[in-house]
């Protein structure tokens, strides 16, 4: 009888939680841009549908300059206020 292996895949962990990203083409910036939620809403932004999701919410994990990325922030949240309409 064989044995069977069990393998276990970890997830990266930040502060305990699992990093959720997202990525976004940005008409201001040349490469694809990840990002994600603050972790501190993430489970408002995730489970309540009466959330209203914040600029500030958003965090940008990809390097790009500052001012480029304060843009990003602005059209992911167009973006998001968009596809809930």
């Amino acid at each position: 009888m064989k044995c069977m292996r069990v393998v276990r895949i970890k997830q990266k962990k930040c502060y305990g939680m699992t990093l959720n990203k997202f990525y976004i083409k940005s008409e201001h910036h040349t490469e694809d841009v990840a990002y994600r939620f603050n972790p501190n809403v993430w489970h408002e932004v995730t489970n309540w549908k009466t959330y209203k999701v914040k600029v500030t919410d958003i965090q940008i994990v990809s390097d790009v300059p500052k001012d480029v990325k304060m843009l990003i922030r602005r059209e992911v949240f167009e973006d998001i206020l968009a596809s809930e309409q």
